[in-house]
């Protein structure tokens, strides 16, 4: 219950949209199609002038995927952190390919995880 209950928290959302930005910065640049999705995901949820400030403030920051992976507070959040990243890009260079490898490997995914999340989204590396 208390893992389930994580996946609501607001802390989890706003890793969320750190680990979609993160992800759409892993061949070195945000395309347009990648703005669209995060912005989606945030407008979708509803945002506070200090969330927006926190999309633009990570959007500018370099990503850090060890602070993303320490954030991770269990295993469910830690699919939840992936599913968002495989949706986040349209998976077309070996750089995104590498961060997703790299991503799943720290968050700790086995191997029957990944193969639903691929599933459950459509996208394969």
């Amino acid at each position: 219950d208390a893992q389930l209950q994580t996946l609501a928290d607001p802390a989890t959302e706003r890793l969320i949209v750190i680990a979609m930005i993160s992800a759409a910065k892993a061949d070195g640049q945000v395309d347009e199609q990648e703005m669209e999705r995060i912005a989606g995901k945030i407008g979708a949820d509803g945002i506070t002038p200090e969330e927006r400030q926190m999309v633009l403030d990570a959007l500018r920051a370099p990503s850090d995927v060890e602070a993303l992976v320490a954030a991770v507070p269990n295993p469910l959040v830690a699919a939840e952190v992936y599913g968002a990243s495989l949706l986040a890009i349209d998976i077309d260079t070996e750089a995104e390919r590498a961060y997703l490898r790299d991503l799943a490997r720290r968050l700790r995914i086995d191997a029957a995880t990944l193969a639903r999340l691929h599933e459950m989204t459509g996208v394969q590396l």
